[in-house]
């Protein structure tokens, strides 16, 4: 045997020694159950609800991304503690009706805390977009099926199952996550970066958690989910029922990330797609049929974490496209007729945040400094505010890594050719752009304006690298201009 076939068999075990402990790791923490659905469950249980209409049970479990695969697992290990082989290429949801009542009460007889050390009421706004793209995927994927000549519930089950790696590492690894999605540029699969991070796939430890808890490779090939074994006549079958599942997926995939052009750079392809093959098999209507069965899996979310899971689709489905002049949004903020889909979906969940009241403005204006501005593309920033007796713009947020400056105090009492941007900015009526290298040796783009309305309150000053954003100097503006009027709004500046 070669050195090389030597180096590579050991790379193959340690990266399998790595996906066992992140499946073990995972396993202990899980992601987190939605309490007052479980609470809600529990007292059906103990009323006899469902005794008589056991179909409701199944309809509230499936509610809940966390109690959902809970069940599954519990379920798949009680019915082999008992000598009963799951059937292979079983879906999910008709493994849960077989079992039965019995089963399915012991189960649930547990505290929110057994199936997850996770609180979903402090889950990161990025979390909570990972549930509603489940959601969603799931909801669309039950809705196209019949389309498709294929069950409901498989479709389901499987987009369910197929979101599982993803979901676990947002929970689990959420600063991977966060930097993976944020490092996303145009053609490059989350997958393949989440891979490159951890060294292996959402797939493979959905596939490993799957096949640990006793369903078999075809099973997961039934659900559209492959590993790289070798396939038999018999799963050659199951792949092909995974293959019409996956083909549901894919449709239902891509609209779920059309929904989020926040974190998706390829939302509006993504839309295309989604809306051309959803209007292809279910007519006009699709979509509201989509929207219909979302609400509907969604309501026990909806109730108790509305700051968390809001969406531009919760409202209604849209393309993420530029806003249309209709759009009351824009009597708010105008500049957003300019802005990228990706900018309008982003700032419109601001606005969406600020009308519901059901959040602190404090923290609103928090994540929208933080998370919202540098997901536009904006590697570094800072927000000053003035001091009229000093005559000094003050730093007030620093946000990202700044590359051209450093966030101190400016005094904007001196306006000539060479003063600082800031103070420029402040005196002057249009924002002020600047061209420079960083201190790494790339090019970034620099632009500064006032905020306030009529008073003049302080500075935005903000950073673009030229290699990540590659966007025209107008869409930069556009984008600026548009943060400059949210920030207004944030702070309830009139």
């Amino acid at each position: 045997m070669t050195n090389n076939e030597n180096r590579q068999i050991r790379d193959e075990r340690a990266r399998a020694r790595q996906l066992d402990r992140a499946a073990e790791y995972v396993t202990d923490y899980w992601f987190p159950i939605n309490p007052a659905l479980l609470e809600k469950i529990q007292g059906r249980l103990n009323q006899g609800t469902y005794v008589e209409d056991a179909a409701l049970l199944l309809s509230d479990i499936k509610k809940d991304f966390s109690l959902f695969t809970f069940c599954l697992r519990n379920l798949i290990l009680q019915l082999q503690s008992e000598g009963i082989e799951v059937p292979q290429g079983t879906n999910a949801m008709l493994l849960m009706e077989d079992a039965g009542l019995d089963r399915l009460k012991r189960i649930l007889a547990i505290d929110q805390h057994d199936i997850s050390r996770h609180d979903l009421e402090i889950a990161t706004d990025m979390q909570g977009a990972r549930l509603r793209e489940v959601m969603l995927s799931a909801s669309a994927a039950e809705t196209l099926s019949p389309r498709y000549a294929a069950d409901p519930d498989a479709a389901f089950s499987a987009a369910m199952l197929r979101q599982l790696g993803h979901t676990l590492i947002a929970f689990n690894y959420p600063g991977v996550y966060e930097d993976a999605i944020k490092s996303q540029k145009e053609g490059e699969e989350l997958d393949l970066i989440l891979a490159r991070l951890l060294g292996f796939s959402p797939q493979m430890l959905a596939i490993k958690l799957l096949t640990s808890w006793g369903l078999s490779a075809e099973s997961c090939a039934a659900m559209g989910l492959h590993s790289d074994d070798a396939e038999d006549e018999e799963r050659q079958i199951l792949g092909a029922i995974g293959e019409t599942l996956a083909q549901i997926c894919k449709v239902s995939e891509a609209l779920a990330r059309s929904a989020d052009p926040q974190n998706y750079p390829r939302a509006a392809e993504d839309w295309q797609f989604a809306k051309h093959e959803i209007e292809n098999k279910l007519g006009a209507g699709g979509m509201q049929l989509i929207k219909q069965k979302f609400d509907e899996n969604c309501e026990s979310y909806f109730t108790l974490v509305p700051h968390v899971f809001h969406a531009g689709l919760i409202s209604e489905l849209a393309a993420p496209a530029a806003v249309e002049a209709t759009d009351p949004l824009l009597k708010r903020n105008p500049y957003l007729a300019h802005c990228s889909a990706r900018a309008v979906q982003a700032i419109r969940d601001i606005y969406l945040r600020l009308d519901s009241a059901a959040e602190k403005s404090e923290k609103i204006l928090k994540d929208f400094v933080r998370e919202t501005i540098p997901g536009l593309g904006f590697s570094g920033g800072c927000i000053y505010t003035i001091d009229p007796g000093m005559m000094m713009l003050l730093p007030q947020t620093e946000f990202g890594e700044l590359e051209l400056r450093r966030a101190r105090a400016v005094d904007y009492s001196l306006v000539l050719s060479n003063a600082d941007i800031v103070a420029v900015a402040y005196q002057s009526n249009e924002p002020v752009v600047a061209y420079q290298k960083g201190r790494y040796g790339s090019s970034l783009t620099a632009i500064a304006g006032y905020f306030g309305r009529s008073n003049r309150v302080g500075v935005v000053y903000l950073e673009v690298p030229d290699t990540i954003s590659n966007r025209p100097d107008e869409a930069n503006l556009a984008n600026f201009r548009a943060i400059s009027i949210t920030l207004n709004d944030c702070l309830g500046l009139l």
